[in-house]
C-alpha cells in the first residue's frame, strides 16, 4: 500500500487502482458491511489513514478489532 500526502493523491490512486474485472472464482472475497459515519468522523478517519499510509478501510478494521479485543472478558480471571 503506498503512502499519500493528501486526500487528492489517495482518491487518484483509488480511482486508478479499482479492478473492474471480476475476481477469480477461487479467490476468497471478504464479506463487508457498511455503516453510516458522520462527515466530520469520515474526514478525521481519512486524515489519520493518510498519516499512517493505509486505506481508511484498513484503519477502521484495525481500530474496531482492537476495541472488540479490549471488551472481551479475559478467560484467565
Amino acid at each position: 500500500m503506498p503512502t499519500f500526502r493528501n486526500r487528492a493523491e489517495y482518491e487518484k490512486w483509488k480511482a486508478e487502482n479499482i479492478n473492474p474485472k471480476p475476481p477469480a472464482e477461487s479467490a476468497a472475497k471478504p464479506e463487508v458491511t457498511y455503516y453510516a459515519v458522520r462527515k466530520i468522523f469520515s474526514d478525521e478517519i481519512m486524515a489519520s489513514a493518510l498519516r499512517h499510509g493505509v486505506t481508511p478501510d484498513a484503519l477502521l478494521d484495525l481500530w474496531i478489532s482492537e476495541k472488540l479485543r479490549e471488551q472481551k472478558p479475559s478467560s484467565g480471571n
